[in-house]
């Protein structure tokens, strides 16, 4: 079965050194105190903080950094941007702006601008979604 995903999920990110915390835009879903995020928080700072150490040779840091130490140095994760989540909840949606935005479920993913896979480790809820309403 799929989690839902609430505030405070853990994120970790394949190429840096730190998980960090899911915060949500919207606090207007909420189910057994749990405020329930939706594919569309991903944005830099507001939904997602930085990962720590970014060890990601696409971005230029640490392309430079590596580069003048002739190996790889991880700099500080200063993402550019992240995508929408995929797949989400497929018959789970919120009302976002006058729009039905899927609710995450804890097998979705993200990425960042400078590419790394973001993985939902611990979605913060233990509300299950069908495995049938995802995809």
């Amino acid at each position: 079965m799929l989690r839902l995903v609430a505030k405070g999920a853990k994120l970790r990110c394949a190429e840096g050194k730190t998980p960090t915390q899911l915060r949500v835009s919207r606090s207007t879903y909420v189910v057994d105190s749990c405020a329930i995020a939706n594919v569309e928080d991903h944005k830099v700072g507001e939904n997602i903080d930085h990962f720590g150490a970014c060890t990601c040779m696409q971005n230029p840091d640490v392309q430079s950094a590596s580069s003048i130490a002739g190996t790889l140095t991880p700099m500080p994760c200063k993402p550019p941007a992240f995508s929408t989540w995929t797949p989400g909840a497929k018959f789970i949606y919120q009302e976002v702006d006058g729009r039905s935005v899927r609710a995450l479920t804890n097998d979705s993913k993200c990425n960042c601008g400078y590419g790394p896979e973001i993985e939902i480790v611990d979605p913060a809820t233990d509300l299950t979604v069908d495995a049938g309403s995802s995809g």
